[in-house]
């Protein structure tokens, strides 16, 4: 296990992903349908955040270089609302971006996780 340590392109391959994606949704009572599409990009390591996250002298921080975002592009079938961007750890943070989209990444967070650490 050591020797794969060492070599840090087995550990943290680099990878990008795009696609596009449907969430379908209903109120309560089943009659409003909601169609939403998104553009959702994704990358795993990379550039320089990838040689930092392998260099030896930062392995134990932990460092895993993979985020992305998604943009609203429309709501059935018309333009999308505009769309208050949020930060995600996987799961969604009380925190606003201000962009247009959201973020997600391997955020240090609080114990709570309710703060970014930065």
């Amino acid at each position: 296990v050591r020797k794969k340590m060492e070599k840090c392109d087995t550990v943290i391959p680099s990878v990008d992903s795009q696609g596009q994606m449907s969430t379908e949704s209903y109120n309560l009572d089943c009659e409003n349908r909601v169609l939403d599409e998104f553009l959702v990009c994704m990358v795993l390591g990379g550039g320089q955040c990838r040689d930092m996250a392998c260099d030896p002298t930062h392995r134990d921080m932990k460092f895993l270089p993979w985020g992305g975002i998604a943009a609203h592009l429309s709501r059935n079938g018309s333009e999308a609302p505009p769309l208050k961007g949020n930060a995600f750890c996987f799961l969604p943070l009380p925190a606003e971006t201000g962009l247009p989209v959201h973020i997600n990444g391997q955020f240090e967070l609080s114990a709570n996780r309710r703060d970014i650490w930065y």
